[in-house]
């Protein structure tokens, strides 16, 4: 059975009773020795012959008193050990919901010839993951921590309903991350368990270089149950959608539907009859330095967005364009790192942001945030999307693709930087910033790091938000390490 907030409430408050009673058992404990040693001394005072009857009565009266509270205390004891260990089995369950079944795609690649889909998937523990496609079907044994698996080049969508929806399911928890590789047009994105996926997005993608068909913004989506009814909204700021501004489409389990368009997609709005999938970007596109880079994320449904975050420094880039996509009407704050200012944005508008270092945005409804780090004269960029804090976690099992300069950035709420672990060891920290609003500080830090299987913990319970990406010549390609994904209701 799944696990509910409403178990976990009613654990929390049976465990704070009983250390009610524990402590008021306690009290009385105390109370009753003390009374005992005052028995004793008067017991030791007078001779033997003359001990007052009543006296002797309740000293034996007081020992039976105690022995029954140490029994009672022992019983209270492996209660609490009980609990506490049903509670933790009950917590370790929940986490291991939804991570055992996944659906993703592959969208449109620009390099025909040598790019390949591939699949890094994050072994919780040895096991065996089976994965259907129209173009790639095995079961297959996995080990704990990195396995790599390329898959056919027929995965790729192109434009219209295909029926190419990759399905894998698993024995054991895993994290897959979708990754197309590259010699110049890489990027990848964290997959989301279909536990979690959902009826309701808001696209983000960016603004095409000079509106040119390799740089176009694309939608696709996967669907997960038969005769689903998507209808998608696109939106552009130059006008609507050549085939009309709202289209009706119905899907079966595991078809494809890729749009693409070279005008910016972001704003548009996907909503389903049942849960799908979508992942939105840009085939070959740039921001601020001509050139041709693969921008790719698996959009979060709406009901997974947040109104608090802190984007996270990213090494090697000085500057970063960050978007804010909203779903109704809301006002944001916006502190840099050296001033703040505010906006309005109203249903589907999006605001953008030049990020150095610290960026701390908080929102009076939900946003839908992405990064994509400037180029520079060596590297390309990529999109990123950033999490809120509200869905970060204190334990990340990972997988740092092969053949780049990789590094992670980890954003936290908190007075200091403690208690940080990659993989059993200490963690070593590059650069820190830190940020103060209204009271509350905000930091982020980074790390270098090598490909791999790795694990970040923080050993005190601190929640911390961790992404991954990384460099190489005219090339790079970043992605969130996980989230805690909230649980739906009902």
């Amino acid at each position: 059975m799944p696990l509910t907030v409403a178990v976990l409430s009613a654990d929390l408050i049976l465990l704070k009773l009983i250390f009610t009673m524990f402590a008021l058992q306690q009290r009385k404990l105390d109370l009753l020795e003390t009374k005992l040693e005052n028995a004793q001394e008067i017991n030791d005072t007078k001779p033997q012959e003359t001990v007052n009857l009543k006296i002797l009565t309740d000293l034996a009266q007081l020992h039976q008193k105690l022995a029954d509270i140490e029994k009672r205390n022992e019983e209270t004891e492996n209660l609490n050990n009980l609990t506490f260990s049903h509670l933790q089995k009950q917590i370790d369950d929940f986490t291991e919901q939804g991570f055992y079944e996944y659906a993703v795609i592959f969208t449109e690649q620009y390099s025909k010839s040598d790019t390949e889909p591939v699949l890094y998937i994050h072994g919780h523990d040895n096991g065996n993951v089976k994965i259907e496609s129209n173009s790639f079907n095995s079961n297959m044994s996995i080990t704990k921590g990195k396995n790599k698996i390329i898959l056919n080049k027929e995965a790729f969508l192109r434009d219209g309903i295909k029926n190419k929806g990759i399905h894998i399911t698993s024995t054991v928890r895993i994290t897959v991350y979708v990754f197309q590789t590259s010699t110049s047009s890489s990027d990848g994105y964290l997959a989301i368990p279909i536990r979690y996926m959902s009826t309701k997005y808001i696209v983000s993608s960016f603004t095409v270089w000079e509106h040119r068909s390799h740089a176009k913004s694309f939608v696709g989506i996967v669907s997960l149950g038969v005769n689903t009814n998507v209808k998608v909204e696109l939106k552009m700021r130059q006008g609507t959608f050549i085939y009309g501004k709202i289209m009706n489409i119905y899907m079966s389990a595991f078809q494809t539907l890729q749009l693409s368009h070279n005008y910016d997609l972001s704003g548009s709005v996907i909503s389903s009859s049942k849960p799908i999938g979508v992942v939105s970007g840009n085939m070959c596109n740039c921001v601020t330095i001509s050139g041709c880079s693969h921008f790719t994320e698996m959009m979060l449904p709406i009901d997974q967005l947040d109104n608090e975050f802190i984007i996270p420094i990213i090494q090697t880039r000085q500057k970063s364009t960050v978007r804010h996509l909203s779903s109704g009407k809301v006002h944001i704050d916006v502190h840099l790192k050296d001033r703040h200012y505010d906006t309005n944005l109203n249903k589907g508008e999006h605001h953008d942001l030049i990020h150095n270092d610290i960026t701390v945005v908080l929102s009076t409804g939900n946003l839908l945030v992405t990064v994509f780090p400037h180029e520079t004269d060596r590297y390309d960029s990529y999109m990123m999307t950033v999490y809120g804090i509200n869905q970060y976690k204190f334990d990340y099992n990972f997988i740092i693709p092969s053949n780049f300069s990789s590094f992670v950035s980890i954003t936290i709420c908190g007075d200091a930087i403690r208690g940080f672990e990659i993989d059993g060891h200490g963690m070593k920290v590059d650069k820190v910033f830190e940020k103060t609003v209204l009271g509350k500080k905000y930091i982020t830090f980074s790390s270098s790091i090598t490909e791999g299987a790795h694990r970040i913990k923080n050993t005190i319970g601190i929640r911390f938000g961790l992404w991954l990406y990384g460099n190489r010549k005219i090339d790079g390609y970043g992605y969130p390490a996980g989230i805690a994904f909230r649980e739906k209701e009902g």
